[in-house]
């Protein structure tokens, strides 16, 4: 909450829970003063492991990403990451004009003089008074927490939304794929709506639960959907949840 957006729906700040207005295609910048976080295509979800530099020099990185996790963090207002990041009107202003690079690997990220003090300053505006920058340990810890807590919740929303298996035969299930790939092996299960029969209904519930992969494909009359669940949330972090 409180992070300046930059979308083709205009520039905004985002709300609780971290919303922001775009249209689908859009890519939205996301800023703090002049500090570039970064850039990701929008949907539902968007996540540090999504945002990319804004000049599109470079693509995201693990260490990027963790480096911009951390840096949120370290500046929530309350310092009580349960409840959500929020970022103060104030910190906007301590933060014009000052840039940080975050692709530096995590430890030259920590020894940086100029992200110290520029942490410094911002975390000195809270009641609680200057912090240090989160460890890429604890910030893992929170950031795979958060994600899984996310994804259990996209896959409860998305077993509401499909029925038991209804394939006459189970070479018929096989056949199902994800794009290219045969939907199976560890962590993957298919699933078969019984209530959902338009593939263009379905491509929508599909496209809003980006973590899921999908697979549009009549069987017996019967539209399918491949889960795809990401790896243990640290190790999905290290690989982008590239499984989707």
């Amino acid at each position: 909450e409180g992070v300046r957006y930059l979308s083709s729906v205009g520039a905004g700040v985002t709300a609780s829970g971290g919303l922001f207005e775009y249209r689908a295609g859009d890519r939205v910048e996301f800023s703090i003063g002049d500090i570039q976080l970064g850039a990701a295509l929008a949907g539902p979800v968007i996540t540090p492991g999504d945002l990319e530099p804004v000049d599109g020099a470079s693509a995201a990185t693990m260490e990027r990403s963790v480096n911009v996790a951390r840096f949120l963090q370290t500046l929530d207002d309350d310092r009580d990451l349960s409840n959500g990041i929020q970022i103060t009107p104030l910190m906007h202003d301590l933060a014009a004009g000052r840039t940080i690079d975050f692709s530096k690997s995590l430890s030259k990220f920590s020894d940086d003089g100029a992200v110290q003090i520029l942490v410094a300053d911002l975390t000195a505006t809270r009641p609680t008074g200057p912090q240090m920058l989160v460890s890429p340990d604890r910030s893992l810890h929170h950031f795979g927490g958060t994600l899984n807590s996310l994804i259990s919740e996209l896959t409860r929303q998305m077993d509401e939304l499909i029925g038991p298996a209804t394939c006459a035969a189970a070479s018929e299930c096989d056949a199902i794929a994800v794009g290219h790939r045969a939907c199976g092996g560890p962590g993957a299960y298919r699933a078969f709506s019984t209530s959902v029969t338009s593939a263009a209904e379905l491509e929508a519930i599909a496209s809003q639960h980006r973590q899921h992969s999908r697979a549009l494909n009549i069987v017996n009359q019967v539209v399918s959907i491949c889960s795809i669940v990401p790896k243990p949330a640290v190790d999905c972090v290290a690989n982008r949840c590239l499984a989707q």
